[in-house]
């Protein structure tokens, strides 16, 4: 932070940021951009971590809604605002830090798309793995776009658009020429072909944007399939499309039993102190998630 209130040099921000910061915090913000960056890899993570939560914090966005929406908040924030939340933030971060048992397990972690088998773990890693997913419903969530001012602060938005990381994704709403080229025909399953293609009679778009969803996770399910997961703990609801219920988490499953795996736990939880939204605009909020284990059917 000494540092970054030294700096006097302009910094380059992403355009994305400039309509939803004051110029007070988006003057010091951008300082701690850029002296987070001249770190090394693992310091920039950290420092990254902090510079992304404070981003957070200091936005003139509603907190209630986790897409960006302008808000009278922070309108008048000053750089003295973003030093204050920057300590509280990096505070709070080094303090659950200390707070790790020294002698726990190394984690490896990997970035990747998991529509790529290149990415997964080897046969033998695979057979001591439990794969853990709650993947999107649909295009429901916007998780693109509920991380844009942070995805932009770390230098994943630089001429401010996200569509780019969005169509590496996911349960994306915007498709490429290549997405909008498939069709129901593409799943395998013909009980969901029927109901895709029932959907796309109603509104091709949103026809389109499922039947996109469901051959991606199809794809990540066969990958788990083919290294040799030998077991998968979906956490997964259904949506109201197009003026029905898509019963996503039963498909989802069916998908995963298709591949060989047998039902090993089902159990409803109902969503009672929180709402989540999977439906457009005001439509109905998802009653129940649903959390199902798998195992491989020669599964010891």
């Amino acid at each position: 932070m000494a540092t970054a209130k030294r700096r006097r040099r302009a910094v380059k921000i992403s355009p994305l940021l400039s309509r939803w910061y004051s110029s007070g915090a988006l003057s010091a913000l951008g300082r701690l951009a850029a002296t987070a960056e001249e770190h090394e890899e693992e310091d920039r993570d950290l420092l990254q971590l902090c510079l992304a939560l404070t981003a957070r914090r200091m936005a003139t966005t509603d907190p209630r809604i986790p897409v960006p929406v302008k808000s009278a908040r922070n309108a008048m924030a000053s750089s003295s605002d973003v030093w204050r939340q920057w300590v509280s933030e990096s505070t709070s971060i080094l303090t659950k830090l200390h707070a790790l048992p020294p002698e726990r397990p190394v984690a490896e972690v990997r970035t990747g798309d998991a529509r790529d088998l290149t990415v997964w773990p080897n046969p033998e890693q695979a057979s001591r793995t439990l794969l853990l997913t709650s993947p999107p419903y649909g295009a429901a969530q916007k998780y693109v776009r509920s991380t844009s001012l942070e995805a932009a602060w770390l230098g994943h938005a630089p001429k401010g658009k996200t569509v780019h990381l969005e169509h590496s994704s996911i349960g994306r709403e915007h498709l490429s020429p290549q997405d909008l080229r498939l069709d129901a025909s593409s799943v395998s399953s013909p009980q969901l072909r029927r109901v895709l293609a029932s959907i796309a009679e109603k509104d091709a778009r949103r026809g389109a944007i499922y039947v996109t969803y469901f051959v991606d996770m199809e794809r990540v399910f066969r990958n788990a399939a083919n290294v040799g997961i030998r077991r998968i703990a979906l956490v997964s609801g259904d949506n109201h499309v197009a003026g029905g219920v898509l019963r996503t988490s039963q498909h989802l499953s069916d998908i995963i039993e298709s591949l060989g795996y047998r039902r090993t736990v089902s159990l409803r939880d109902p969503i009672r102190g929180r709402t989540l939204l999977t439906s457009r605009k005001n439509g109905s909020p998802a009653p129940a998630e649903y959390i199902e284990v798998f195992e491989m059917a020669n599964c010891d």
